[in-house]
């Protein structure tokens, strides 16, 4: 057993130093390269939230407080904006070290739900060389550490049983600090609020108890109340962040429109965007784009539901162009997703690699490897489904198809970066199922 034991651990720490070393490659192939791209458009706003908190205690961009974006990330990244205020590399390292870290968090929560280590041990290998986890842990963004809290959160649930007996005061704390973990990944990214009523049921059937399902809420609403009160009584603003709105205008709305008025998805952006800049007033503005993006996607429920979940096909796309793009390959020319919007995924990939295809060739073990690792995870689905009716793994179906689903228009390999873990989980799952499955057969055909 002892011996069982040390093999492993000893595979989980290879596994472990396998993927900080590929992600430190990343990191210092774009240092050399300039380093340019550990930022996007999204990375300079967060940054600039940061140093103006920094710098003057508002959390506003432009003179203009903001509600768009939720202050979890540029507040995590701040103290790294003080120590080093011209550099971003700092940054990128420290997310390398908690993307490692999501792989053993990973390998805990398969070990919390499944008795088979086999399966662990895939999923974190999975993981390890996930490209699009990889990719988001070299950018100034919120993915890695979202998915960070999303695991820990994960993990506390599977801690919290229903006390056989004498009470567990363990589990008081665990519904607590919970509760506290779904506000703070909430306030990392808003995309967590839908799912924040399934979060509380889950602990209530974990618990069996209405008090430890209170407790989780009373702490979830701290947490989210003082981010509230602070627009409310700054902004005038009834909302948590105004985000969903400004998305569902810029984007879902837009996408409606584009196909409407036969014109490219950039161009009716930028018509939508001159409709509103007089609006200078945050909220405002927000409800002024919630209230046209609804008019117009009611007038076109059907298109809008067809062309939404087209887009969403864009999730599941390798995110190795990425790799070439960060490492200096001039490819990924701006207006890709507006060509896939348009004219589907074909067009957008040959205008992303600018008709370089000698790169396809050396992105297709990378494109190999996902499409295994979604045909096993299918395959784990299917036999859930019909065999291990457990609603832990139903709870991950919902999660994986929410964050897959939502995007929409918006829709990039980075949006499936929070699920990625789970996808591995599951495709691992799927490997130890088809090898088990062949093992079976051929030891039949030998009797």
């Amino acid at each position: 057993m002892k011996k069982q034991y040390f093999y492993i651990h000893r595979w989980l720490i290879g596994l472990l130093l396998l993927a900080l070393i590929l992600r430190l490659i990343l990191s210092f192939a774009a240092l050399i390269d300039g380093g340019g791209n550990f930022t996007d458009p999204d990375s300079r706003e967060y940054i600039k939230l940061a140093d103006n908190l920094l710098s003057t205690g508002a959390y506003e961009l432009k003179g203009v407080s903001e509600i768009n974006r939720v202050p979890g990330y540029p507040c995590f990244i701040l103290p790294m904006r003080w120590l080093f205020p011209h550099c971003v590399f700092p940054i990128i390292l420290f997310q390398v070290i908690i993307d490692t870290a999501n792989c053993w968090l990973l390998w805990l929560l398969v070990r919390r739900i499944h008795s088979d280590s086999r399966i662990a041990l895939l999923a974190v290998g999975f993981q390890a060389v996930s490209v699009v986890a990889i990719v988001y842990a070299n950018k100034v963004l919120s993915e890695t550490i979202y998915t960070f809290i999303l695991l820990l959160t994960l993990l506390m649930f599977e801690m919290i049983r229903k006390p056989a007996g004498e009470e567990d005061s363990r589990n008081w704390w665990l519904s607590a600090l919970t509760g506290v973990a779904c506000g703070i990944s909430t306030l990392v990214r808003a995309v967590t609020m839908p799912v924040l009523l399934l979060f509380g049921l889950y602990v209530w059937f974990r618990s069996r108890k209405l008090v430890m399902t209170g407790v989780f809420a009373v702490c979830l609403l701290v947490i989210l109340g003082i981010w509230f009160c602070r627009n409310y009584f700054v902004v005038d603003y009834a909302g948590v962040c105004s985000v969903s709105s400004t998305n569902l205008y810029r984007y879902n709305a837009c996408m409606v429109l584009a196909k409407r008025n036969g014109v490219s998805f950039s161009e009716q952006q930028n018509r939508l965007d001159a409709e509103i800049e007089n609006i200078t007033d945050p909220a405002e503005r927000a409800s002024c784009l919630k209230s046209k993006a609804v008019e117009v996607i009611l007038q076109s429920p059907f298109t809008y539901g067809y062309l939404h979940l087209k887009s969403d096909v864009t999730n599941l796309l390798p995110a190795i162009g990425n790799v070439f793009q960060m490492t200096g390959c001039e490819i990924g020319q701006s207006g890709t997703l507006s060509v896939i919007n348009t004219q589907g995924i074909f067009a957008g990939i040959k205008h992303y690699f600018r008709g370089r295809y000698w790169l396809l060739f050396l992105a297709l073990p990378a494109v190999i490897l996902l499409g295994i690792k979604y045909l096993a995870a299918i395959m784990a689905g299917v036999y859930v489904c019909l065999k291990d009716r457990k609603i832990v793994f139903f709870l991950y179906f919902i999660l994986i198809a929410y964050f897959l689903l939502v995007p929409g228009p918006a829709s990039l390999p980075r949006f499936r970066v929070p699920v990625s873990p789970l996808l591995s989980f599951f495709a691992g799952w799927g490997i130890i199922l088809a090898w088990d499955w062949m093992l079976c057969l051929l030891n039949r055909r030998k009797e």
